[in-house]
């Protein structure tokens, strides 16, 4: 049984009153084990990244695989860790 869940996620960088960019971007994903929608900090200086994170809720381990495109628009592919 495949249970593996895609998510794709678009925003952009922020730039703040200082001229200075944040990278970082809180983004709300859906666990792929219990379905709740949790947060999650995404490193935008990074145009290609794979990392475990677990989940809030279950304590799950998701998979996150990260692609930012240019201006900061980005991709999340959100998977169970074991299949």
């Amino acid at each position: 049984m495949d249970l593996s869940l895609t998510v794709h996620v678009f925003g952009l960088a922020k730039t703040e009153a200082d001229g200075s960019v944040n990278y970082l971007e809180e983004r709300a994903i859906e666990c792929p084990y219990c379905g709740e929608y949790i947060g999650v900090l995404i490193d935008c200086s990074v145009a290609r990244q794979t990392y475990v994170e677990d989940c809030q809720v279950c304590c799950c381990p998701i998979v996150l695989d990260v692609q930012v495109y240019g201006e900061g628009e980005m991709a999340i592919e959100v998977r169970r860790e074991n299949g």
